[in-house]
């Protein structure tokens, strides 16, 4: 079982749009899709707090923006787990690579990913990326440059390692890329990815997902 998502972000984690526009970009981003079916799957959700936005089972790697360096997969789910501790009130961590401080949303994601506290969403879309004229739309209707993100999510069963609340088992489920029956450490769960990675196995990473 798996689900697939297309979803667009804008690429400041903070920033949100008002009501009128976040639904203008939601309707420009509807004409995209070839069909109703693709349509009833579309939100526009504005969320109270900054939220990982991530790429699930399509992640291949995580770098340093400054020296290029591989992020181990096991430090970025601590790095994320410290922010969100916080209220993911700042999104600043400290790369163990070559020590230099950087935003968690500044990282090169391959595929791309990042943070968001407003995001269009669309489950099961029957379509691969969209394209940079369609991506520049949509930041003009949203009046924001915007980062896309293709969601592939696994729904896996897990045995239960550690006793975690609702909310913390979400932060699971995000870092890890699928959707967790049981419970299980965030350090386990980021050891695991390895094992879940799939990908949806209809798209590649594309060239631009940003319209920065």
């Amino acid at each position: 079982m798996s689900d697939d998502y297309l979803t667009v972000i804008p690429t400041d984690p903070y920033w949100q749009p008002g009501t009128d526009a976040g639904d203008r970009a939601a309707a420009a981003l509807a004409r995209m899709l070839p069909d109703d079916d693709a349509r009833r799957g579309l939100e526009a959700q504005w969320h109270d707090v900054v939220e990982a936005v991530h790429c699930g089972a399509n992640l291949r790697a995580i770098s340093c923006p400054h020296c290029g360096a591989e992020c181990a997969s096991a430090w970025w789910g601590e790095a994320v787990s410290k922010c969100y501790e916080d209220g993911f009130r700042t999104l600043m961590t400290t790369v163990p690579c070559c020590g230099v401080e950087t935003s968690l949303n500044g990282l090169v994601y391959d595929w791309p990913m990042g943070f968001a506290s407003f995001r269009i969403e669309v489950l099961y879309p029957d379509r691969a990326w969209l394209t940079d004229e369609e991506l520049a739309e949509l930041a003009d209707a949203l009046e924001h440059p915007l980062r896309q993100v293709l969601i592939h999510i696994q729904v896996v069963l897990m045995c239960r390692l550690a006793p975690l609340g609702q909310e913390r088992h979400r932060l699971v489920e995000v870092l890890l890329g699928v959707r967790v029956w049981g419970s299980l450490t965030i350090a386990w769960a980021m050891s695991a990815l390895a094992l879940s990675r799939g990908g949806s196995g209809d798209a590649t990473s594309p060239a631009s997902t940003s319209s920065e």
